[in-house]
């Protein structure tokens, strides 16, 4: 299958080839991928947007887990009939869904600080 992709090479002293590498690990792009934004003037990813990201991600993950536990507690709820368990799997359950809302809260805050890059990024990438 044809491309319409060109190979650019160029040789880089061992200084200029450790900093591709150092910038190319603190963007988490690849070594093209960070060439081919630098050439075009597309604003590289901040090292601080990278952990954010990377944050929400855990997060995420984080809020799923729970999800996940809340369910066994409901499971838990329709198999025993004891009030006094009953009352006490209620109370974890309503704890996991306040804390359920606070990591979306905090998913959005993070969001919403990472958005402007990303839609500027998205912006030059089409001019």
């Amino acid at each position: 299958m044809a491309s319409d992709r060109h190979v650019a090479k160029s040789y880089l002293t061992e200084v200029e080839r450790e900093r591709l590498s150092v910038l190319s690990a603190q963007t988490g792009l690849s070594a093209s991928e960070l060439i081919r934004r630098l050439i075009m003037g597309v604003p590289l990813p901040s090292p601080e947007a990278r952990a954010g990201w990377a944050n929400i991600q855990h997060l995420l993950q984080l809020n799923a887990d729970l999800a996940r536990l809340g369910n066994l507690f409901k499971m838990a709820l329709d198999d025993k009939e004891e009030s006094d368990l009953d009352a006490r799997l209620d109370r974890i359950a309503a704890e996991i869904e306040t804390t359920k809302g606070i990591i979306r809260d905090v998913v959005l805050s993070i969001r919403g600080k990472l958005q402007p890059t990303r839609k500027r990024l998205d912006d030059r990438q089409k001019s």
